[in-house]
């Protein structure tokens, strides 16, 4: 099932002997359904112990687009619990260690030609307790300059929405010369982190639509050094729901995009 509630043609497979099996129950539970998943999400997983890898196979993705892969696992008590996933060779690690909101993403990973994604999972050193899988989210967009769809133009539309339309339409060839915009963690619950690069020393303003086109935030960043600028966005108190991140590059008129979800 899609984040829509539709059946999609998306599955899973466990591929190889490598998972010492479910580890029920081992994950943290906030009692009240308030972590980055539900209580039952977060707390059963598959276990990897040292010398051990477990594989994973997503099928039936769509050759067309190219895939974020959003890596959460959670487990109780205070020895070290970080995991390693591998997908195309290229990696990124999470500790399980009392996690309840942080995921790890891997970006824009391409099924192969049958439409299959293949992810190892590992413990991270042989000092680390567990390797564990608890969830992933797998989000598929379309590989293009404008990935996200801008909110539609509408009779009465707010200002923002049709600020948003015509600047999609009218951003130079500026941008296209610079990297996507990735966000961490995706989810997010309070505050996400922004990576921005720019090719000079920039003046850059944030905002975030809802799907509406309505603005929930807004900010000008200054002083931002040519190449990758993290940037911590705390929108305050927005509804959970779907997002557009729009960054614009107030030099070159110039702006980028990106889908994130609050919980």
């Amino acid at each position: 099932m899609n984040d829509l509630g539709q059946t999609t043609n998306t599955g899973m497979l466990e591929t190889g002997n490598g998972w010492a099996g479910i580890y029920a129950g081992g994950g943290v539970s906030t009692g009240n359904n308030t972590g980055i998943f539900p209580d039952a999400v977060m707390q059963n997983g598959y276990v990897l112990f040292p010398g051990q890898t477990g594989n994973v196979r997503l099928t039936g993705l769509n050759l067309s687009q190219t895939y974020d892969l959003a890596f959460f696992n959670s487990v109780t008590g205070t020895s070290d619990a970080s995991t390693i996933y591998t997908v195309n060779g290229r990696t990124t690690i999470l500790n399980a260690t009392l996690n309840q909101t942080t995921t790890s993403t891997i970006f824009d990973v391409a099924p192969d030609a049958n439409g299959n994604i293949d992810i190892q999972v590992d413990p991270y050193l042989s000092t680390s307790q567990f390797g564990l899988l608890n969830a992933l989210l797998v989000n598929g967009h379309t590989a293009s300059a404008n990935a996200v769809p801008a909110a539609p133009v509408v009779n009465g539309g707010s200002a923002a929405a049709n600020e948003l339309v015509v600047a999609q339409e009218t951003a130079s060839n500026n941008a296209d010369s610079l990297k996507e915009l990735t966000v961490y963690p995706n989810p997010f619950k309070d505050v996400f982190t922004l990576a921005v690069q720019t090719s000079a020393d920039e003046k850059i303003t944030v905002q975030l639509f809802d799907l509406t086109g309505k603005q929930a935030f807004r900010k000008e960043f200054e002083g931002l050094m040519q190449g990758t600028n993290y940037i911590n966005i705390q929108p305050g108190a927005i509804q959970p729901g779907v997002y557009i991140v729009s960054v614009l590059y107030n030099g070159s008129k110039a702006r980028k995009t990106i889908k994130v979800v609050k919980y």
